[in-house]
C-alpha cells in the first residue's frame, strides 16, 4: 500500500480541510514545532483504518476540535495491489456516521461500498483478511502496529497474530514447498470439507447435512407416531365424554326436581317478609303520632312553667355577670397600680445607679492594675537614683548641678541633707570645689517615661468619675452593685407580675373566669327562652285542642293492638320455614346451574373431539410410517460413513499441521538474528544477540558483544533502546513488504539517537525507500539534511497545511 494523500477537517486543530500529499518514491517529512499538528495526521491516518466510522469512544472524541461540537473528518487515497482507492469516514458519534470506499477507474473514482461493508474490506489492505462482522470497538492494526510507530511511542509494537503468521509464512516457506506443499494442500482441501478453521464442523459438511437430514426425518417420524398415538387418545376421550354427558344429564334432572318445592317456599316466605315489613312501618308510624300528640298535651302543660323559670335564671345572670365584672375592672385597676409602682421604682433605682457614677467592674479592674504599675515603677525608680547623704558640722553654701533638689541650697550644721540624681550627682562648694558621684545606677529616665505613661493612663481612665481615689471607686462600685441586685429583684417581680404569676395578676384571672362563666350562663339562658318560644309557636301550629288529641290517641291505640297481632301471625307461620331455608335454596340452584353449565361444556367438547377424530383418521398413515422408519436406517448408515470419514480427515491435518508448526517454530530465531545484525548496523556492533519474548516479539533482552550474559532493555540507554526497537522493526518492515511496499510511519522516535547513530539510520532508510513509503513527523528537519531525496511538508503553529 502506498499513501497519496491525507485530507483532514474537523480533525484537532484542522478546523478548515488540510490536505497533505506525499511522494510514493522519496522519504516525506512532515516538519512544524510542537502543536503544529504532526501527530494529528498520523491520528488521521491510524482513525482511517484502524477506528470504525461508528466509533463513539475516546480515541476519536479526544480529537474533536477544541470547544466545538463538530463531527471529525478524514479522507485518505492510498494504491494497493496496483489499485487507487480513496477511504472517507465522518465520525458523529450516532448512526449518522459514515464511511464509504471509492475505486479510481477511467479517469474517476466510482463507489465500491459504503458504512459497515468498509470496515469489513479494510484488513484486506493492512496485511490481514475481510473481516466476517463489524463492532465499533473493533481494533485491527495488523501490519500497521508494526509500521507506524506514534510519539513516545517507538516501543508499544503491536505485532499480533496475524502480523505474526505473515511473519512465519514469509520466513519458513521452506517448509512449505515441493512435495510438502502438495500434501498440505490436497489434506487443507479435504479438511476443509468437513471443518471450519476454528475446529468446528462446516455448514457445507456432509455430516451437517446428513445430520440435518436425520434429525428432520426423525422430526417426521416422531410426527406419524404422535398422529397414531394422537388417533387413539381421541377414540377414548370420545367414549368418556359421552358417558359423562349422560351422567350429567341425570344429576342435572335430580338437582331440578329438589330445586322446584325449595322455589315454592322461598316465595311463601319472601311474601310473608314483605307483608311483615309493611306492618312494621305501620306501626313505626302510628307510633311516631302518639308520641307527637303526647308531646304536645304534655308541652302544653309544662310550657308556661318553664318559661317562668328560664326568665328568672337570665335575670339571676345578668346580676352575677354585673357584679363579677366590677369585681373585674378593680382587679385589673390594682395590677395595673402594682405594674406602674414596680416601673416607677425599676426607674428610679436605674437613675441612682446612673447619678452613683460608679466605673464598672473591668475598668475597676484595669485601675486597680495601674496602681500596682505606679508603685512598682516609683520603687524601681527609687532604686535607680544615686542617693548624697550629707550632715554638716558647720553651715555652708553649696550648688546642686546635676541631681536633686537642683540648684544653690543651704546647709545648717547638725541638719541631715539628701540629694538624689541619675546616672550622677554633681555638687560645687563655694571655695572648697566641686564634687561627681556616679555609680552603677540603671537609668531612671526610662523608668520616669513609663511612670509618667501609666500616670496619664491612670488620669483618662479616673477623669469621667470626678475622682481620682481608687478607694471612693470601689466605694461606689459596692452601693452601686447593692443597688443593682435590688433593681435586679424589681425586675424579676415586673417579669413574674406580667407572666400573670403575681398576687394581683392572679386575682386578675380568677376575676376574669368569674365573669366569662357568668357570661355563658347568661348566653344559656337567653338560648333556653329563644328555644322555649319557638317550642309555644310550634304548639300553636297544631290544629287539634286537647279532647280532639286525646280522641285521636285512643283510635291509635286499637290500630296499633291490631297491627300487633298481625304481626304476632306473620311470626308464627315464618318460624314455621326451615331456618337455612335460604341457603340451601340457594346451594341447590347453584348444583343444577353447575350441572347444566357442565352439561353444555361436555356436548361442545364431544362436537370439537369428533371434528378432531374426523381429521386425524384421515391424516394418521400407517405405511407412511414404516416408510420413514426405514428412509431413517438408510440416512443413519450414510451419517456413520461420513462421520468416520471427516474424523480421519481431521485427524491427519492436525497431525499434519503439527509436524509444520514444529518446523515453523525456528522463525522466531530467524527474526532475532535479522534483528541483531540491522542494530548492530546502527550501533557498530554493540550486541552479539538480542532475543524477543515469545508472544509480543517486543525485545526481552540485548547480549553485549563480549558480555558474559543478557540484559534487560531498560538497562541500557535512552538512544539505545529507541535504536533497538527501532531494528525490530525494520527487521519485520524486511520481511512484511518484500511482497507490496507499505508507508512506514515514525513521529519523532529518534530524539534520544546522537548524529553519528542517526546517520547509519538514514542510510538504512535510503536503502530501503523503494520498498517502504516514509513518513517522518519530526521538530528538526534538519536532522534528515543527509538523505538524497526528500519531500518536505511544512506546519506552522496554526496547524496550516503545506
Amino acid at each position: 500500500m502506498i499513501l497519496h494523500s491525507i485530507e483532514l477537517e474537523n480533525f484537532g486543530r484542522f478546523v478548515e480541510p488540510a490536505l497533505f500529499e506525499f511522494s510514493p518514491d522519496r522519504v516525506n517529512l512532515l516538519s512544524g514545532p510542537n502543536g503544529s499538528g504532526k501527530s494529528t495526521v498520523l491520528a488521521g491516518l491510524s482513525a482511517a483504518f484502524v477506528i470504525p466510522h461508528r466509533s463513539a469512544n475516546e480515541d476519536i472524541r479526544r480529537w474533536q476540535p477544541w470547544d466545538r461540537d463538530l463531527a471529525p473528518r478524514v479522507t485518505v487515497e492510498f494504491t494497493s495491489s496496483g489499485v487507487r482507492y480513496r477511504l472517507s469516514k465522518t465520525f458523529t458519534f450516532s448512526s449518522r456516521a459514515k464511511a464509504a470506499l471509492e475505486r479510481f477507474e477511467a479517469d474517476r473514482f466510482v463507489p465500491v461500498c459504503e458504512a459497515d461493508a468498509v470496515e469489513r474490506r479494510i484488513p484486506e489492505f493492512l496485511g490481514g483478511k475481510t473481516r466476517p462482522g463489524v463492532d465499533a470497538r473493533t481494533r485491527e492494526w495488523l501490519i500497521a502496529g508494526v509500521l507506524w510507530a506514534r510519539q513516545n511511542g517507538l516501543a508499544d509494537l503491536q505485532a499480533g497474530a496475524a502480523v505474526q503468521d505473515a511473519v512465519r509464512l514469509s520466513l519458513g516457506a521452506q517448509a512449505r514447498s515441493g512435495l510438502l506443499a502438495s500434501l498440505t494442500a490436497e489434506v487443507r482441501r479435504l479438511y476443509e470439507k468437513d471443518w471450519t478453521p476454528t475446529g468446528r464442523l462446516a455448514k457445507t459438511s456432509e455430516v451437517t447435512s446428513l445430520s440435518a437430514a436425520v434429525a428432520e426425518i426423525e422430526e417426521q417420524a416422531e410426527a406419524l407416531r404422535g398422529g397414531l398415538e394422537a388417533l387413539e387418545a381421541l377414540r377414548s376421550q370420545l367414549y368418556r365424554l359421552q358417558i359423562q354427558e349422560l351422567e350429567l344429564d341425570a344429576q342435572f334432572t335430580t338437582s331440578e326436581s329438589e330445586l322446584r318445592p325449595l322455589g315454592e317456599q322461598r316465595k311463601q316466605q319472601e311474601q310473608l317478609l314483605q307483608r311483615q315489613t309493611a306492618c312494621r312501618q305501620e306501626k313505626q308510624v302510628m307510633e311516631q303520632e302518639s308520641r307527637r300528640l303526647q308531646l304536645v298535651l304534655s308541652a302544653r302543660s309544662s310550657h308556661a312553667g318553664r318559661a317562668q323559670a328560664a326568665a328568672q335564671k337570665r335575670q339571676q345572670a345578668e346580676a352575677a355577670l354585673s357584679e363579677a365584672r366590677e369585681r373585674l375592672a378593680r382587679a385589673e385597676a390594682a395590677s395595673r397600680a402594682a405594674r406602674e409602682h414596680l416601673a416607677a421604682e425599676t426607674a428610679g433605682l436605674e437613675a441612682a445607679i446612673r447619678h452613683k457614677n460608679a466605673p464598672p467592674p473591668q475598668t475597676l479592674s484595669r485601675l486597680e492594675s495601674l496602681a500596682a504599675q505606679q508603685r512598682e515603677l516609683e520603687a524601681r525608680l527609687e532604686g535607680a537614683l544615686l542617693h548624697a547623704e550629707i550632715l554638716p558640722e558647720r553651715d555652708f553654701r553649696l550648688e546642686v548641678l546635676q541631681g536633686e533638689p537642683q540648684g544653690p541650697l543651704e546647709a545648717k550644721a547638725g541638719q541631715p541633707l539628701r540629694i538624689s540624681g541619675s546616672p550622677v550627682i554633681e555638687l560645687r562648694v563655694p571655695g572648697t570645689g566641686s564634687f561627681l558621684l556616679s555609680g552603677p545606677a540603671q537609668s531612671a529616665e526610662e523608668i520616669r517615661g513609663k511612670l509618667a505613661e501609666v500616670q496619664a493612663q491612670w488620669q483618662r481612665a479616673t477623669a469621667p468619675y470626678g475622682t481620682d481615689s481608687l478607694e471612693e471607686l470601689k466605694r461606689r462600685r459596692a452601693e452601686a452593685d447593692q443597688m443593682e441586685l435590688e433593681l435586679d429583684r424589681l425586675k424579676e417581680q415586673a417579669r413574674q407580675h406580667d407572666a400573670g404569676r403575681s398576687e394581683t395578676a392572679q386575682a386578675v384571672k380568677e376575676a376574669r373566669a368569674g365573669a366569662v362563666q357568668w357570661e355563658k350562663t347568661l348566653h344559656d339562658a337567653e338560648s333556653a327562652l329563644r328555644a322555649l318560644e319557638e317550642e309555644r309557636l310550634a304548639l300553636q301550629t297544631e290544629p287539634m285542642d286537647d279532647p280532639q288529641i286525646r280522641a285521636r290517641l285512643d283510635e291509635l291505640a286499637l290500630k296499633l293492638r291490631g297491627v300487633e297481632q298481625e304481626l304476632a301471625q306473620i311470626a308464627e307461620q315464618l318460624a314455621a320455614f326451615p331456618a337455612d331455608l335460604e341457603q340451601r335454596f340457594e346451594q341447590q340452584m347453584a348444583a343444577t346451574s353447575r350441572f347444566w353449565e357442565q352439561w353444555e361444556q361436555t356436548g361442545r367438547d364431544i362436537e370439537r373431539t369428533r371434528l378432531r377424530l374426523a381429521e386425524q383418521q384421515g391424516a394418521a398413515n400407517y405405511s407412511a410410517l414404516a416408510e420413514k422408519q426405514a428412509e431413517l436406517e438408510e440416512k443413519r448408515r450414510l451419517l456413520a460413513a461420513a462421520q468416520l470419514r471427516a474424523n480421519a480427515n481431521k485427524l491427519l491435518h492436525d497431525t499434519l499441521r503439527a509436524v509444520i508448526e514444529e518446523a515453523e517454530a525456528q522463525v522466531l530465531p530467524l527474526l532475532e538474528r535479522r534483528a541483531t545484525k540491522l542494530y548492530n548496523e546502527i550501533a557498530s556492533g554493540f550486541a552479539d544477540a538480542i532475543s524477543l519474548e515469545g508472544k509480543t516479539w517486543l525485545p526481552a533482552g540485548v547480549q553485549p558483544a563480549g558480555g558474559a550474559g543478557r540484559v534487560s532493555p531498560g538497562e541500557i540507554s535512552g538512544g539505545e533502546q529507541e535504536q533497538l526497537h527501532l531494528a525490530v522493526r525494520l527487521a519485520l518492515a524486511d520481511i512484511l513488504t518484500e511482497k507490496e511496499p507499505f508507508p512506514v510511519v515514525l513521529d519523532d522516535v529518534l530524539l534520544a539517537t546522537d548524529d553519528t547513530r542517526l546517520g547509519r539510520i538514514l542510510e538504512m532508510l535510503e536503502a530501503r525507500k523503494q520498498k517502504m513509503q516514509f513518513l517522518i513527523l519530526t521538530c528538526h528537519p534538519e536532522r534528515f539534511r543527509e538523505l538524497s531525496a526528500t519531500r518536505l511538508i511544512r506546519l506552522d503553529s496554526r496547524g496550516a497545511a503545506a
